[in-house]
């Protein structure tokens, strides 16, 4: 487990909301890139559906990344796909705490 002292801080934005979050360093990139990611799939589905709210869009691309993990599960193919998700709840976990 790593101190406290090790994390740094950054600050992704998801859905226009800025979320500070503490991670190892090697992890930045990591945290950054899934909010990119989950940035683009939901613009995706705004794009698609607009009728459709924001927390509906965030929702559909969760549902969309989970879908994925369990394909990759069923191919074996999850390192990559585990990681941006543990980082993706790792970002909703500190933003809900």
């Amino acid at each position: 487990m790593v101190s406290e002292k090790e994390l740094k801080s950054t600050t992704v934005i998801i859905g226009g909301r800025s979320y500070p979050v503490r991670v190892e360093e090697s992890q930045i990139r990591n945290v950054q890139s899934a909010g990119k990611k989950i940035n683009e799939k939901v613009r995706y589905f705004q794009s698609i559906y607009k009728d459709r709210d924001l927390q509906d869009c965030l929702s559909m691309a969760l549902l969309t990344f989970a879908m994925d993990i369990e394909q990759s599960d069923s191919s074996g193919q999850t390192d990559d796909l585990t990681e941006h998700l543990r980082n993706i709840d790792r970002i909703l976990q500190d933003a809900l705490n």
